[in-house]
């Protein structure tokens, strides 16, 4: 019954939910149209949320942005808040429940298990309120009233059968079941207790200091209720594998500039699957309260208001937009992990946290084998560490080259903030250990410095060249390990010259960075380089050089375009920074005799309502 009437909320939205044959994948969302490139797949609310605690001491714990100023909470003094809705907010999705505790938790407790165990008594407080009201059918099947059935551009928000029905499947897949790698004592190794110790410190906090009611989870059969002032042997048994689901569905919230500000729990964006090769980005955006949402869990049937945890808490939206063709029967996936790190330590990461074994078209399928019937079954030996390891040691062993450069990177992540140089004297150093055939020291192969009369037009078709020779290098299962360790350490250069104010070097290493970032995704697409290549731009502007600002301004227009919506700062900063370079540019060539109308390269209007702008000029990176 839920399963049909998730389906029913979705069919408006062009999705359904399918159950697949794979143990491993569970629910599966896919499409019943076609989706453009830049479409909004999936626009969701979240169920609860809540700041990240390093996050907590700079920003509004009910918004989670910065503001100039913030206020503290007069009763724990360890949230800040921009305004007094924000403070009553925050109050009502359970900072009620955690402000006498919160000096005490931060004295004794990790940020990462402090800020797991908040976000699960959140939920559960949550799901035990709107049980209490509007009983087992209000869970099962929610409202029938035609007025809540979404849009295609509505957002569709959460009902608490959504959080029961993530629960219950997270429970049954072989993900939960699966055993943990196992292996001798290694870095891999402690990760994987850290993991564990995690799951089982998160559960004694949330009984420890009482923060919710568990008995919710006798709906998921795998406990029974039990009170806030004493708890079953078998409801504590069952918190760990309460924390497991949360941590295996749970989002991490980013703002504008891909900051993480909050974790949350989207019980409808779960339902996405993983693939290293997806054809959606997950992206946020802040948005006010939702009146209609309010309507419908905010009352009780007789019409009576009720003071329940039920509003929406951060005022952030999750969007999943299509980065790829999608058609219909196609399955609508994103990446649970940056894809631009190693094939091995990509799976590895998955298995840990999310309890499987990735096999897309961009891992190795290693060990795991196809039976009779067409199901995938994950044999013992890949759920090892040191299997795991050997797939890839034939094509992606460590060599003292990877090695070195990691050390030197270290080095250089952990620098004192004052010191630049020597930040960038690691990077650099980096670098050269890991063969940095295109240089970046702006100097012509005779050693002297770039011709000055170097024109501009060349400079801004420098981004195109050696895309082929990035693309060669660059495996099907994505970055070897001494490709990633080159992206960070061009992007540690290019951050330090920025900082020193060397905007002409600083313009060297962000075009091979963005080259070679591009190359590297698994898909064209992607927030983080729409903001390289504004950074990119914003670089060229200090440069003075106006025409490859202009050009990357664009690009980054047409990014953003993809990735986000109208409203996201970093777009609307890329709109300003191409009218800026427009006017700089025309005055440039009227100066020189060599006016040209932006009329006649056909920009002219709002870039992101599309009046008069070729956007697929633009939207390539290349």
């Amino acid at each position: 019954m839920v399963l049909n009437s998730l389906n029913r909320r979705l069919a408006p939205l062009g999705l359904a939910v399918t159950v697949s044959g794979d143990p491993v994948k569970g629910r599966c969302l896919v499409a019943t149209r076609c989706f453009r490139l830049g479409e909004v797949v999936l626009r969701t609310s979240a169920f609860a949320t809540d700041i990240l605690s390093h996050q907590a001491p700079s920003r509004c714990a009910g918004c989670y942005q910065k503001a100039d100023k913030l206020f503290k909470c007069g009763g724990c003094s360890k949230r800040l808040y921009c305004s007094l809705a924000c403070q009553k907010r925050a109050w009502r999705d359970g900072h009620k429940h955690e402000c006498n505790i919160l000096p005490d938790m931060e004295q004794t407790v990790p940020n990462a298990v402090a800020t797991e165990a908040a976000l699960v008594s959140r939920v559960a407080r949550k799901h035990t309120a709107a049980k209490k009201v509007f009983g087992d059918d209000e869970i099962d099947d929610a409202s029938n009233d035609d007025s809540t059935k979404p849009e295609p551009s509505q957002t569709l928000h959460p009902r608490p059968c959504d959080v029961t029905e993530m629960i219950e499947w997270t429970l049954k897949s072989a993900r939960v079941q699966s055993s943990y790698p196992e292996g001798d004592n290694t870095e891999r190794e402690k990760i994987i207790q850290a993991t564990l110790e995690m799951h089982a410190e998160a559960a004694e906090v949330i009984e420890k200091y009482e923060l919710c009611d568990v008995s919710f989870l006798g709906a998921t059969g795998a406990a029974s209720s039990s009170s806030q002032s004493g708890s079953s042997t078998e409801s504590r048994k069952s918190l760990p594998d309460l924390v497991k689901v949360s941590v295996r569905n749970d989002f991490t919230v980013s703002d504008s500039l891909l900051t993480p500000v909050a974790v949350g729990c989207y019980p409808i964006g779960s339902l996405l699957n993983h693939s290293c090769a997806p054809n959606t980005v997950c992206v946020y955006a802040p948005s006010g309260r939702d009146a209609s949402r309010e309507k419908n869990y905010g009352m009780d049937p007789s019409g009576e208001e009720r003071d329940l945890d039920l509003q929406p808490g951060a005022t952030w939206r999750q969007e999943f937009r299509c980065v790829a063709a999608i058609k219909p029967g196609d399955e609508i996936t994103h990446a649970y992990v940056d894809i631009l790190t190693k094939a091995v330590d990509r799976m590895f990461e998955l298995h840990v946290r999310y309890g499987f074994l990735c096999c897309c078209p961009r891992c190795p399928k290693g060990n795991t084998q196809k039976t009779a019937g067409g199901k995938r079954e994950a044999q013992t030996a890949s759920l090892r560490a040191d299997a795991l390891q050997d797939v890839f040691d034939a094509y992606d062993p460590e060599t003292p080259e990877t090695e070195r450069a990691a050390e030197l990177l270290e080095l250089a992540a952990n620098a004192p903030v004052e010191e630049v140089e020597i930040e960038f004297a690691y990077a650099s150093r980096a670098l050269e250990v890991l063969g940095d055939e295109e240089g970046g020291d702006g100097e012509s192969e005779d050693g002297n410095s770039e011709d000055t009369e170097h024109t501009e037009a060349a400079d801004a078709r420098s981004m195109d060249t050696n895309t082929a020779e990035v693309t060669e290098t660059i495996p099907k299962w994505g970055p070897t390990r001494h490709q990633s360790l080159k992206l960070k350490a061009l992007e540690l250069s290019m951050n330090c010259l920025m900082f020193e104010e060397n905007w002409k070097e600083a313009r060297v290493f962000g075009e091979k960075l963005v080259r070679f970032k591009k190359k590297a995704n698994a898909y064209q697409h992607h927030p983080t380089l729409g903001v390289d290549i504004l950074k990119l731009a914003w670089v060229a502007k200090k440069e003075g050089n106006w025409a490859v600002c202009l050009v990357n301004a664009l690009r980054a227009v047409g990014a953003f375009r993809i990735t986000s919506d109208p409203e996201n700062p970093m777009g609307q900063e890329a709109n300003a920074l191409v009218a800026e370079a427009m006017e700089n540019r025309g005055r440039e060539e009227n100066a020189a005799g060599r006016c040209r109308t932006s009329a006649s390269r056909g920009i002219t209007g709002s870039f992101f309502t599309g009046q008069g702008i070729n956007y697929d000029e633009y939207a390539s990176v290349d």
